[in-house]
């Protein structure tokens, strides 16, 4: 019988996760660039006009930004590679939306966690019900 053991890195990574559920869950996440030095506030959540990472990538309301989902999905080729101005949308283990960021030049990813601040992250480094991140890169000519 073949024993299959994790990667060391996924196992730090999935218990990573689940921390930073668990800190905004707590708190507006102040804290966690003191402790994950991967991740930094860009905008903070005082004076945002941004409610959630919808608003914040689309700059539309909630009523619209599912259609830019879909948008995205139809007219944009998935890539492995973030670079800047893609789109990144997170599933969740049944396949539903749960998430959206932006690309940046640097290969991370920009995003609104909820009611909590923008941050600039590694593109899986995001609390653990956001999911599993797809990258999108628009299609020329859309």
């Amino acid at each position: 019988m073949e024993i299959h053991r994790r990667n060391p890195q996924e196992v730090e990574l999935a218990h990573n996760r689940k921390r930073l559920a668990k800190m905004l869950k707590k708190q507006n996440g102040n804290e966690i660039p003191n402790v994950f030095s991967d991740i930094e506030i860009i905008e903070r959540t005082e004076g945002s006009i941004y409610e959630d990472c919808g608003e914040y990538v689309f700059g539309i309301g909630k009523l619209s930004y599912f259609d830019e989902y879909d948008r995205v999905m139809r007219t944009s080729t998935e890539v492995t590679e973030i670079k800047e101005d893609d789109i990144i949308l997170y599933f969740d283990r049944v396949g539903n939306r749960t998430h959206v960021g932006r690309g940046t030049l640097d290969g991370k990813v920009v995003s609104k966690w909820g009611l909590a601040h923008v941050f600039k992250h590694p593109a899986r480094l995001v609390p653990s019900y956001y999911g599993e991140p797809k990258i999108y890169r628009p299609t020329e000519g859309c």
